[in-house]
């Protein structure tokens, strides 16, 4: 059993789920959507080299980190189908617009992601859609800008 990372009280009942999601920067507890991640899996890759690297040149050089990848299995449980398609509905809208997203679940927590793909799968559940999600983590560069003397930018 996947520890709760999240407690949610609606009509004096608690329901407890083992992750949740919202929008970077708006973490109200009542935007939050509380899914059940059947599996988290969390990838870390780098690109390295298929050329010959010179002996004493740095190695580090030669290898890059790509994007860090999160895929999860999901469960959208609500008390309703409507309102399961709700939570589905926004997800996808999110994907859609590129949203920026929070996701903590029982292993994995990152910020600055974005939902890459998302997947449902066949209904065999009254109230719950079955999916599958990835999100990619975005990296933001820093740029600068070089003032020349006597001149203004």
């Amino acid at each position: 059993m996947v520890k709760p990372v999240y407690k949610r009280t609606r009509d004096g009942t608690s329901e407890f789920f083992g992750a949740y999601m919202h929008e970077y920067g708006n973490n109200k507890v009542s935007q939050r959507i509380g899914i059940h991640a059947k599996t988290e899996d969390d990838d870390s890759a780098s690109e390295v080299t298929q050329y010959a690297i010179e002996k004493g040149e740095p190695i580090t050089d030669h290898s890059r980190p790509t994007s860090k990848t999160i895929t999860l299995s999901i469960l959208i449980q609500e008390d309703t189908m409507a309102k399961a398609n709700k939570v589905w509905s926004k997800l996808n809208k999110w994907r859609f617009d590129g949203t920026q997203v929070v996701f903590k679940g029982a292993v994995v927590y990152y910020k600055h992601l974005q939902i890459e793909d998302l997947t449902r799968h066949g209904e065999k559940y009254t109230s719950t859609i079955e999916a599958t999600m990835s999100l990619k983590f975005v990296h933001f560069a820093k740029t600068s800008r070089i003032k020349k003397k006597g001149k203004k930018m």
